[in-house]
């Protein structure tokens, strides 16, 4: 089931309507449940497919069943574990294909001959429906690396994103949403071995990997039913359309790099460092304080009582929360980003003279955030290309307005680097 606080339901109304509307579908699932109406959780998925099972989901698709497709990767080696999430680089473990009702998954080292042709066949035929899951940006660019380019596709990542662009989007969290289904991925890595994810990815268990991988079909599959039943209209097509051929060009600039202007970019650099002193000089001129640190720490001391220092004024706003049940720890991350302020100011408790002053706060974020991208970048010295994930952020849903992030990884990246993109997602 999922779970949202249960002592501040209100604030997932307070400038989120979509997340409103994930509330609501939750409390209805959890009514469904205490009357007994889910019913039995039915995800029949197959490890070790024949080229009977194939074939049958071949057929399917041909009479316009919707065949979702997902893969599971791996390193090239022990010693570069990163390189399997690095589509460049990963090393195909086991497919998947699927319906709403049935998957099938099979090891793509061990599969005969008649089983790759057949699932080949079924990439690559323009008559029937793919979907994928973040297909684009990493499972469409594995399979062309292995002879299976992916002709007619949908991905439910983008198409939710058109929908929303501030839900969440991994299918985790979609399949909770949409699906009247148990957590299928932790249930999966549930084996005495695999309370670390590394030890289940990388593991020689080869059919229970195949058995995710199949459930991972079946849960896309459903997803993308409510999907299309949801609608959005045409907007919401519009900006999907836009955003699939902006993900197909991203994903080449993934693989092949793009050319820097190096010149221009420390000109960017420059301007954007300066602008930020300014903003900073402007939030201290409000708050009047010289030597106010502008930091997300002092910009809490500044409106929160619980967390007034010596030096830093403060506008006494009682803590959203301070319980005696909370932790020193956790009072000490309350998010002074903008939907949290957001809230402040809806809720009517933000005095009128603090608004120009988190006006500038925001500001300033924004200065600093451009300013880290422009930093981050990672160019190739040979090339002069940033060779990496220049990640499609996001597309706008109210003004169609598409961003492109920072530089990820790539075939030519430093190590060092991957290894502490490694560290944070563990």
């Amino acid at each position: 089931m999922p779970k949202i606080h249960a002592l501040h339901p209100n604030t997932a109304f307070f400038g989120l309507p979509r997340e409103g509307a994930t509330f609501v579908e939750d409390v209805k699932r959890w009514g469904r449940m205490i009357r007994g109406q889910l019913g039995p959780d039915l995800m029949n998925a197959k490890a070790n497919g024949t080229a009977d099972d194939f074939m049958k989901l071949w057929r399917q698709g041909q009479e316009g069943v919707p065949l979702a497709v997902d893969i599971e990767t791996g390193a090239e080696s022990s010693a570069e574990p990163w390189t399997g999430l690095d589509p460049t680089r990963a090393r195909l473990k086991t497919i998947a294909i699927g319906t709403t009702k049935w998957g099938v998954s099979v090891s793509w080292a061990d599969a005969p001959k008649e089983v790759k042709t057949i699932i080949k066949g079924i990439l690559g035929d323009p008559t029937i429906l793919k979907v994928l899951h973040n297909g684009p940006w990493f499972d469409l660019r594995v399979l062309r690396r292995y002879g299976m380019p992916v002709r007619r596709w949908e991905d439910t990542r983008d198409l939710r994103r058109a929908l929303s662009s501030t839900s969440k989007l991994s299918l985790r969290y979609l399949g909770s949403l949409y699906c009247d289904i148990s957590n299928w991925k932790d249930e999966e890595k549930s084996g005495d071995d695999s309370s670390d994810d590394e030890k289940f990815w990388e593991s020689d268990d080869l059919d229970r990997l195949q058995e995710y991988n199949a459930k991972d079909t079946i849960v896309t599959a459903r997803v993308y039913d409510r999907l299309l039943r949801d609608g959005g209209g045409e907007r919401v097509h519009t900006l999907y359309e836009l955003h699939k051929k902006l993900s197909i060009i991203a994903a080449d600039m993934h693989t092949h790099g793009i050319y820097v202007n190096q010149q221009w970019r420390q000109f960017m650099g420059q301007c954007t460092a300066q602008a930020v002193e300014e903003k900073k000089e402007q939030l201290r001129s409000l708050i009047g304080q010289e030597d106010f640190p502008c930091t997300d720490h002092s910009i809490r001391a500044l409106i929160y009582k619980r967390h007034e220092k010596d030096g830093i004024k403060c506008f006494g706003l009682p803590d959203p929360y301070d319980k005696k049940m909370y932790t020193t720890e956790h009072l000490e991350t309350i998010s002074v980003d903008e939907p949290s302020l957001l809230q402040l100011i809806v809720g009517g408790a933000c005095p009128p003279e603090l608004l120009p002053i988190i006006e500038a706060y925001w500001s300033l974020q924004g200065e600093k955030k451009r300013l880290g991208y422009i930093q981050s970048q990672l160019i190739d010295k040979a090339t002069g290309r940033a060779e990496g994930r220049a990640g499609l952020m996001d597309i706008d849903t109210a003004h169609g307005r598409a961003e492109i992030g920072n530089i990820l990884w790539g075939p030519r990246m430093a190590r060092g680097h991957m290894k502490g993109v490694m560290q944070a997602r563990q």
